[in-house]
């Protein structure tokens, strides 16, 4: 369950109240811009969460909404359904599983097998974008549009996203297959629904900007504690987060949510890894040299399903449990990411080396043939001759791609493209670009149609040359991450 300001009450203190009116006057009107995306709030004062008694002002609020099978605007108070299950169900137009949910509480609402509940469909989308949606599918719902407060009381990482309010309670978080004919009968006679649903009880992002798994902000256990870091254990409800790097003032912060042990350890050695493969080629990144049973344990997967199954579930939630990881770092100077990572280096080789009796270190190990992109003279040069709009010896015949104010990315893209069709090498990774220019500078290219079905790299660095590039062929061992076991797991 996800980690808040716990609100026991039946209605907010006044100072909560006073922020939940203060929202209200940033929700937009159905016929303005979308309101902010669903996974960008944060649990705050105002979240709840399963358990926690709904105040009687949450009722009172007014929405925009519309009526479906007429795509009539209207205002929606939740009071009007409050003696009902109420099912809020947050979608938007881009989610498949989101429509598949809608479309099923749809035909349950019109089959009148069952009764006593009320389907709310609430997008952060505005009516005109939502309504080809809905009019598709023939919905039959009072939707509210526009939604930027819902959204912050019920905060999610992910959609499909269901809450479930009952008695003046928040009952359940269901996965969206949960919600069949069955399961709405069972709750209204009574059931808990934590006996015949699994929860997905999302909470929003963590905000990197505070220390990260405690009370307030993913409040979970932890491992290991440094001085300035964390290991922490899984979070249930959220979602996974990669390592992030952040400098806020005068502090430096890394923070991963969920991530698998190998995520860690690439996040880890990002820099020294060989660059195709950290970006590329994952699992050649690391060479386990590990035993099998300790390594089925560390790298075993849970099996995915896509129905609903609550033992399976609990099953594959057990395994996370026990295989998923956080990581927080918060240094107080500003340091540069590959500074803050050599600390998280440390703090994975101190924790894991006892809890599985494990080491990381980096070599040189599987060997590759492969391009290096350099620059023939200075990174100024470069970026000067690739500012340049048309230049010499560059016909307009259509026999050249044309890269106008694109990213230097796309340079080493085609290069890339290049190489991997060059006639006179057999490259086996992706090239490297050694050359310090930022992926983002605008730059203006261009670069004939040929290179991409294959020539000799004579040729396609007679092309380089012009914007001050060349490509160079290397033969040699990569260095990856290698993991050994060097004492018994605890």
């Amino acid at each position: 369950m996800k980690q808040k300001l716990r609100l026991m009450a039946t209605s907010w203190p006044t100072h909560l109240i006073g922020f939940l009116i203060w929202q209200l006057s940033f929700i937009p009107p159905a016929s303005s811009q979308d309101a902010p995306m669903y996974g960008s709030y944060i649990s705050s004062p105002i979240s709840l969460s399963i358990g926690d008694s709904v105040p009687d002002q949450f009722y009172k609020i007014e929405h925009d909404a519309v009526l479906t099978a007429t795509s009539r605007p209207t205002k929606l108070k939740l009071n009007k359904h409050r003696d009902k299950l109420i099912i809020l169900d947050f979608w938007a137009t881009w989610c498949g599983g989101c429509i598949y949910s809608l479309n099923k509480l749809d035909s349950i609402s019109k089959s009148g097998e069952v009764g006593g509940f009320a389907v709310i469909p609430v997008t952060y989308q505005q009516a005109s974008t939502a309504s080809k949606t809905w009019s598709r599918w023939g919905w039959d719902f009072e939707a509210i549009v526009s939604d930027s407060l819902l959204g912050k009381i019920f905060p999610t990482a992910a959609l499909p996203h269901q809450v479930w309010l009952h008695n003046g309670k928040v009952i359940a978080t269901p996965r969206h297959d949960y919600a069949t004919a069955e399961n709405i009968a069972a709750v209204l006679q009574g059931v808990d629904p934590q006996k015949i649903m699994y929860m997905k009880d999302e909470a929003g992002a963590i905000d990197p900007a505070k220390p990260a798994f405690v009370a307030g902000n993913g409040k979970t256990g932890r491992y290991h504690k440094s001085p300035y870091s964390v290991i922490a254990r899984y979070l249930p409800g959220y979602r996974y987060e990669p390592l992030q790097y952040y400098t806020f003032e005068d502090t430096t912060v890394l923070v991963a949510v969920n991530n698998r042990l190998s995520d860690l350890y690439l996040s880890a050695y990002r820099y020294e890894i060989f660059p195709p493969y950290a970006i590329f080629d994952k699992q050649k990144a690391i060479v386990w040299e590990i035993p099998d049973k300790l390594k089925a344990e560390i790298l075993s997967q849970p099996s995915r399903h896509f129905t609903a199954d609550l033992l399976q579930d609990k099953k594959r939630e057990e395994h996370l449990k026990r295989r998923r990881f956080g990581y927080n770092l918060r240094y107080p100077k500003v340091i540069s990411d590959k500074a803050a990572r050599r600390y998280m280096q440390n703090d994975l080789n101190i924790f894991f080396g006892i809890y599985f009796g494990i080491k990381a270190d980096i070599e040189n190990r599987i060997p590759n043939t492969y391009a290096v992109l350099r620059l023939l003279g200075s990174r100024e040069d470069a970026e000067r001759l690739m500012s340049r709009d048309l230049p010499s010896g560059i016909s307009s015949d259509g026999t050249y791609f044309r890269f106008r104010d694109r990213p230097f990315e796309l340079v080493v893209s085609n290069a890339n493209i290049a190489v991997s069709n060059v006639v006179d090498y057999r490259v086996s990774a992706a090239l490297v670009d050694s050359t310090g220019i930022d992926p983002s500078l605008s730059t203006t290219t261009y670069f004939s149609k040929a290179m991409r079905s294959g020539r000799s790299l004579s040729e396609i660095n007679k092309e380089l040359k012009r914007y001050g590039l060349i490509l160079t062929i290397e033969n040699k061992s990569v260095p990856v991450v290698v993991i050994r076991q060097t004492n018994t797991p605890h």
